[in-house]
């Protein structure tokens, strides 16, 4: 889509990172802005960086106000541009923009809407979003929006996969490297009852498969690794007639299109629940399964 001079000046930037869960959120606040303001143009802004390069994995903006456009801004392993304490122009600059931030928050030109309430207090006038999006109650239609994008339909709801009964999504990726605090054992997982005693457990990963099946193989006697495209994990996950989920905004999403769907046999870890809660009335987050 073309956007005019006075459309790119009057344009509210939608800023986002992260992987898919991430940028599902993402959507949902440029929507909410669109409906907010309808005669406002939104620029959904992805960026690269992170942890690993990020890409947009799939098409985000229904809605014909809305565009995309990529910032490339990923370091390797990581890297920020660091201010050198012998850069006195670079620490000046940091500080001049970090003031001007500030200033643009207050007036409302800026605003990092993470709860609902926060997206009732910004201005007409905002330019600019930075938030996670993602304490919000999600709506019916967001979540048929969101189904649509993803390609899930009713019918895969009802029609559950017969050789995926038992789904898992493990997020490895750079948690085995570095075992930060969101990182699920394996043998957590394990003392769900009656989970993988019998049944073939297909563990859907964005990691190494064989470390991943090195990890698990002691814990679970018949298993499969797939490695997917976060896409077509959630359309996986989202049939199987079982599905335990770690602790990932994947995940996190795989359950809130199951729930909403009636689809019950649903376990997440106790760290999720609070954000379930956020994003589902309490009736069908009641439904998932803690461990």
């Amino acid at each position: 889509m073309r956007i005019g001079l006075l459309d790119k000046a009057c344009a509210i930037k939608v800023h986002i990172w992260g992987g898919l869960g991430s940028q599902l959120y993402g959507a949902v606040a440029a929507w909410r802005i669109i409906e907010r303001f309808p005669k406002r143009h939104v620029i959904l802004t992805f960026h690269t960086s992170g942890l690993t390069r990020r890409t947009l994995e799939v098409e985000i903006a229904h809605h014909a106000n809305i565009s995309i456009k990529c910032v490339d801004d990923w370091k390797p392993n990581g890297i920020v541009n660091e201010i050198q304490p012998t850069d006195i122009m670079k620490q000046v600059k940091r500080i001049f923009l970090f003031s001007l931030k500030s200033v643009g928050r207050q007036i409302g030109f800026l605003a990092t809407p993470n709860q609902d309430r926060d997206f009732q207090k910004i201005r007409p006038w905002v330019i600019s979003l930075r938030g996670d999006y993602s304490r919000i109650r999600l709506k019916r239609e967001e979540l048929e929006k969101i189904s649509v994008i993803l390609g899930i339909s009713t019918a895969d709801a009802i029609q559950e996969s017969e050789t995926n009964s038992i789904a898992l999504h493990f997020r490895s990726g750079d948690l085995l490297t570095h075992k930060t605090s969101s990182y699920i054992n394996p043998r957590r997982i394990s003392k769900i009852p009656n989970f993988g005693t019998e049944k073939l457990v297909s563990i859907y990963t964005d990691g190494d498969g064989n470390q991943v099946r090195s990890e698990f193989s002691t814990h679970l006697p018949n298993l499969k690794v797939v490695i997917n495209t976060p896409k077509e994990v959630i359309i996986e996950c989202f049939k199987a007639k079982q599905f335990v989920g770690t602790s990932s905004k994947l995940s996190l999403w795989i359950s809130i299109l199951r729930l909403s769907h009636g689809k019950s046999d649903t376990f997440l870890p106790h760290d999720l629940l609070p954000a379930l809660k956020f994003n589902l009335d309490a009736e069908q987050s009641g439904n998932v399964k803690c461990y």
